[in-house]
């Protein structure tokens, strides 16, 4: 079972250092979400998390984001310049439930 078939996590980049502009942020993103994708479209979690890996395929790095949420095993894509953020978002998903049993 694949996290984004029964629900989404938004991971956001976290450019704001302020609390209160982090806020903003999710609600602005939230928003935009509905305007543009229609009333139904909305999502229930938003992470803001400090960085996302360069890689030459945003693909394999969704895949590799879904399989750290579901709790199975991943691999390090080769295409990824900074192995060690995959375990940030690994920490960061963790403290929103995830991987949920």
């Amino acid at each position: 079972m694949r996290m984004l078939s029964q629900e989404k996590c938004i991971l956001v980049i976290n450019q704001f250092r302020s609390l209160n502009a982090q806020i903003h942020s999710l609600h602005y993103l939230e928003k935009m979400v509905r305007d543009r994708l229609g009333p139904v479209a909305f999502f229930k979690q938003a992470l803001i998390i400090k960085r996302l890996p360069k890689t030459r395929s945003g693909k394999i790095l969704r895949s590799t984001v879904c399989k750290i949420a579901d709790g199975e095993q991943f691999k390090v894509p080769a295409t990824i310049d900074d192995p060690l953020i995959l375990e940030e978002i690994k920490e960061a998903l963790a403290t929103i439930g995830y991987p949920r049993s």
